[in-house]
């Protein structure tokens, strides 16, 4: 198998072992715990009971999920900001996509996510355009409106890595969307890309958020 390209999140909802398969979805008829259990402590080492309890107790979890958002309206960069790749990446954007992601597209799905309020939102990757440290900054902004932290999860695509910047300036801005268990039992914020993947826990799913990007 090829490895993504960027961000990737996988979603594990543990409801039911047959043989050596997986299966999601809301529960159909009574079944063993001890299985599924086993399945999830092996997937994210870690006791997998809790997260069947959960999901027995709420069998139905709205997932919404947002991809390459690519905010419009993108900074002007300084005439330095442009050299090396961004500059082709720049010209994408001022011949081609503008027009694309400068529409009424995103706000329209916002504001239907808003109306609808799933239990959670992801949102994978390609937030930014060409990794200015100005647009991690309005990234932040755009997903603390459409969420709380707790509620949206982020997961960095490849145009969020589009060049080397620093973390200060550009991830940090999104950390406490990708907080989650590191293998230490706790919820944590991300301090730089090595702290990749990580697990978030929502009604007895979990949320593993992976990214080939950084």
């Amino acid at each position: 198998a090829t490895r993504p390209a960027q961000g990737s999140l996988l979603v594990v909802a543990c409801m039911e072992i047959q043989g050596n398969q997986l299966f999601t979805g809301p529960p159909v008829r009574p079944f063993s715990i001890a299985p599924c259990g086993a399945a999830l402590q092996r997937g994210l080492q870690r006791p997998g009971d809790r997260l069947y309890k959960d999901r027995l107790e709420n069998p139905m979890f709205t997932l919404a999920h947002l991809s390459d958002p690519h905010l419009g309206q993108m900074p002007l960069p300084s005439p330095g900001q442009l050299l090396g790749k961004r500059v082709f990446g720049y010209l994408s954007w001022t011949i081609r996509r503008r027009p694309i992601h400068d529409g009424p597209v995103l706000s329209a799905l916002v504001a239907d996510l808003k109306q609808t309020q799933p239990d959670h939102i992801t949102v994978t990757g390609d937030i930014t355009n060409i990794s200015l440290p100005a647009e991690f900054a309005r990234a932040g902004a755009w997903l603390r409106g459409l969420g709380h932290p707790a509620d949206v999860t982020v997961v960095p695509g490849n145009h969020d890595a589009y060049v080397s910047v620093p973390w200060e300036q550009s991830l940090a801005h999104w950390a406490e969307f990708m907080s989650g268990n590191r293998g230490n039992g706790s919820d944590e914020a991300p301090t730089g890309a090595d702290d990749f993947p990580f697990v978030r826990e929502r009604q007895g799913v979990a949320l593993i958020g992976v990214s080939t990007a950084l």
